[in-house]
């Protein structure tokens, strides 16, 4: 038998190529994202779907009986820090700590954290290497 999976960002790019490779392995996924930056038509079929940003309470709730947590879910357009930092804290900071809340209230067993390349940036003396 499978694990229940949640995936948060199950509608962005990650999250959803994620779901579609665990379905495939007869794990049950359930998914949050808030659609800020993902899209309804990417969260695969068969996916348990909660609009829900991670910052809400109620996403304590959507945890329990998860085996594991891949947190994919996070603000990744590069300079914003700088215009927004309350979002940028909002949104990726805030969220992983509730998740982490989470894990911790329902006694999941595994939390994965991925991070999106976009957050570096590019480097542009590295680029001139290439």
């Amino acid at each position: 038998m499978g694990k229940r999976i949640l995936i948060t960002g199950v509608a962005g790019f990650l999250g959803s190529h994620l779901a579609d490779k665990l379905i495939s392995q007869n794990h049950e996924v359930v998914g949050v994202d808030s659609l800020l930056g993902g899209y309804f038509d990417n969260v695969p079929e068969g996916v348990e779907f909660h609009v829900l940003d991670c910052n809400d309470r109620a996403v304590i709730d959507v945890a329990k009986d998860i085996d594991i947590i891949f947190h994919r879910a996070a603000t990744a357009y590069e300079g914003l820090s700088v215009f927004s930092p309350h979002m940028i804290n909002h949104n990726n900071f805030q969220s992983t700590a509730q998740l982490l809340n989470a894990t911790v209230t329902h006694n999941v067993d595994r939390f994965v954290y991925t991070s999106s390349m976009a957050r570096y940036g590019t480097n542009e003396a590295r680029l001139k290497k290439l």
